[in-house]
């Protein structure tokens, strides 16, 4: 992934040696092309063969599908699933209906013709923008597109006279990951009823 850990096989051994209690290896293969995988899985099998260990930990959202093929994968470390957000939307892995996460905004402004001022921005759903696409969510039911936040407010992009102001709608935030961190609860329900609330247990845990 070009980003952390090692590069090649004879580094991996030279970690895996210099550790008190080797266990096992990790790998992140979000966002890799089907060539990039193929190397990946490669260099995994290479460095498992390597120096075993009875964890083989890897996983991602858009990838965990190709688990298979990483060969030993003990462990899939998957997180975005568990809520999924536009991002997995726009890239193909999973359907807005699938997408557990929303916010409710409510437009405030439409005085600038084709587009409408909603009260989420970017305290609300972060500035992480959602992957291969344009915006920040993908709005249900609405043809429109969130070009951009500031901190209380969205841009979106609509339609001639299709927005009103005090209309409420529900949006997929970009990004799970760091729209949740921005909260200190999260709602939760089924069949358009609360039911509870989780507390964001790890929010401002950051020091």
């Amino acid at each position: 992934f070009h980003r952390c850990g090692v590069q090649n096989v004879g580094e991996f051994i030279r970690v895996a040696d210099a550790c008190a209690a080797y266990r096992g290896i990790f790998y992140y293969p979000a966002g890799l092309d089907p060539a990039q995988l193929r190397q990946g899985a490669q260099l995994l099998a290479e460095c498992v063969a390597a120096r075993p260990g009875p964890i083989v930990s890897g996983g991602s959202t858009p990838n965990a599908v190709n688990t298979p093929l990483f060969p030993g994968t003990t462990q899939i470390r998957a997180g975005t699933y568990a809520l999924n957000d536009a991002s997995v939307v726009a890239i193909g892995v999973a359907q807005p209906e699938d997408c557990a996460l929303r916010i409710l905004t409510t437009v405030v402004s439409t005085a600038v013709p084709e587009q409408c001022i909603i009260d989420a921005g970017s305290k609300t759903l972060s500035l992480n923008p959602t992957k291969k696409v344009l915006g920040y969510g993908q709005f249900i039911d609405r043809p429109w597109t969130l070009d951009n936040l500031n901190e209380e407010h969205g841009y979106a992009s609509i339609a001639e006279g299709n927005a009103r102001v005090g209309e409420k709608v529900w949006l997929i935030p970009g990004h799970a990951g760091t729209c949740v961190n921005l909260h200190d609860e999260i709602a939760y329900g089924r069949d358009g009823r609360v039911e509870g609330v989780w507390p964001v247990a790890a929010r401002g845990l950051i020091r």
